[in-house]
């Protein structure tokens, strides 16, 4: 059986893919060498999948302090959504 899938003015009736970038850090260098980063990315993705997000970037801090804002993958975040206004509907962290 085959479905129309446009409106009757010409527009694609399927939803919009929701767009999410991922954010994730540890503090330390030494946190860098055990599995905290995988394990907060995995479970970033996987937080994605479940709520169907597409998943548009990933950003990982790698060691460095929380005490300031000027951080340089955290400085790349607000950039990207800038960029790509319109196609990032979450931040996930």
């Amino acid at each position: 059986m085959l479905t129309n899938l446009r409106s009757p003015h010409g527009k694609s009736m399927l939803p919009n893919m929701v767009g999410a970038v991922i954010y994730v850090r540890v503090s330390t260098k030494e946190q860098t060498e055990n599995l905290s980063l995988p394990t907060q990315l995995r479970a970033c993705e996987e937080y994605c999948r479940r709520e169907g997000y597409e998943v548009l970037e990933r950003f990982a801090e790698h060691g460095e302090s929380a005490k300031t804002t000027d951080r340089t993958e955290l400085q790349k975040l607000p950039n990207y959504c800038r960029t790509h206004k319109g196609k990032v509907d979450f931040v996930v962290v």
